[in-house]
């Protein structure tokens, strides 16, 4: 319970929670790590109980009208008075944070490290809640309205706020998600992160660059021998190819008419990278392809059959058996790769038809070409428009000819 309690008031990361309690159930001595101890856990504790035991005297009825405290040096250096000050404190007990506040220093990693802590709980906590949502709606009773409202109501405000500076306050399911959705970043930009492809434990970071956060102890082990951890990237508009999108022509009016944000601005509340990779960025590429494909005549429909939302993002205005999937792919994704393209086959097996897979925005270091498999079932276009926002002609060619034989076939 204390260590639930220290990693939920961002005190303590969820990896070395979980490596304490995996130590005690094993039989192993428990030890708080230099970090933990000297810094935020202990100070914390040593603050609450100070409270505590003075706290005693104000449910005293009978006082002495001078009451004498004796607090020693060791235990005086340790309090933590903005700790203490966030409690409703009796005159006693300020008497005792106004006492220690000229003793107190925070370790210079301390307010980063909560920082962090926020970012990496809040993440997980956001990976669980979204695959808690989506193992609901691919279950057999498929998506209902409510369930696919919450989706989108989730899409809607990620695209309105990468960044905010409060968050709906409503007694909502939405508002309870969204909760974990970001976390304080206290005036950072943007941040760097690794995790595993499920996110359920990330490391963040607050560094200048992908060179510094490869380099920081306890990430560098990673890049060099992964395991688990294959995906790292920045939150930021740059990341999610949000400039290179509204250089598109009419992309900019299209994101102010519908309320959506055109950067990140300067908010004080973060996306989490759960939130980011899984809301966020699948949203943006949603909307800003099905405006690309409008400009150039092709209509699309939004998925309403709840045994099918989610398979595919859209299917074709009046060809309900033509899918499309929109991606975001970066130079290190093969649009080819035998392993996408299975997970596409197996959801045409449910849905019957075709599908095609739209990468959005071209990366600049990407050499891929347009694909087609041998039954024409799954198209793939690695790219829409390239990073100055401009349309990649022989692309669209491909696709206009893929869709005129579906249409045909």
């Amino acid at each position: 319970y204390d260590l639930e309690n220290q990693v939920e008031h961002n005190v303590m990361p969820f990896a070395n929670a979980k490596k304490y309690i995996r130590d005690v159930l094993c039989g192993a001595p428990f030890f708080y790590n230099e970090f933990d101890a000297h810094n935020l856990m202990l100070r914390r504790r040593k603050a609450a109980t100070v409270i505590q035991a003075i706290g005693r005297i104000s449910r005293v009825f009978y006082k002495n009208k001078t009451i004498t405290l004796l607090l020693s040096q060791e235990i005086a250096a340790d309090l933590d008075p903005i700790e203490m000050e966030s409690h409703f404190l009796t005159p006693e007990q300020q008497q005792i944070a106004e006492l220690v506040r000229p003793l107190y220093q925070p370790h210079p990693d301390e307010q980063e490290q909560m920082l962090r802590n926020a970012a990496e709980q809040n993440s997980t906590m956001t990976a669980r809640n979204i695959a808690q949502i989506l193992g609901i709606g691919f279950s057999e009773t498929g998506w209902d309205r409510t369930l696919m409202d919450l989706w989108e109501g989730m899409r809607e405000f990620a695209l309105r706020h990468p960044t905010c500076e409060a968050l709906p306050e409503k007694n909502t399911l939405l508002s309870k998600l969204l909760k974990h959705a970001y976390f304080d970043g206290s005036g950072h930009a943007d941040y760097f992160y690794l995790t595993p492809n499920n996110f359920e434990h990330v490391f963040v970071r607050f560094v200048a660059s992908k060179d510094l956060f490869r380099a920081e102890e306890n990430i560098k082990k990673y890049f060099d021998d992964p395991g688990p951890y294959q995906m790292s990237g920045q939150v930021n508009a740059k990341s999610a190819r949000l400039e290179a999108l509204l250089r598109y022509p009419g992309m900019a009016e299209h994101f102010k008419k519908n309320g959506y944000a055109q950067s990140f601005g300067t908010g004080r509340l973060l996306m989490t990278p759960a939130f980011f990779n899984n809301i966020y960025k699948g949203a943006l590429g949603e909307t800003a392809g099905r405006f690309i494909l409008k400009s150039l005549g092709i209509g699309l429909e939004p998925i309403s059959d709840g045994r099918i939302f989610e398979l595919f993002d859209f299917t074709v205005k009046g060809k309900p058996e033509i899918f499309v999937d929109f991606k975001d792919w970066s130079s290190r994704t093969r649009a080819d790769d035998a392993s996408n393209r299975l997970k596409v086959r197996e959801k045409l097996e449910k849905t019957g038809g075709r599908a095609f897979i739209i990468n959005v925005v071209l990366d600049s270091a990407s050499n891929a070409g347009c694909t087609r498999d041998a039954d024409r079932k799954i198209i793939t276009v690695p790219g829409l428009i390239d990073e100055q926002g401009s349309l990649i002609e022989d692309n669209v060619k491909f696709l206009r000819e893929e869709l005129a034989y579906a249409d045909q076939d």
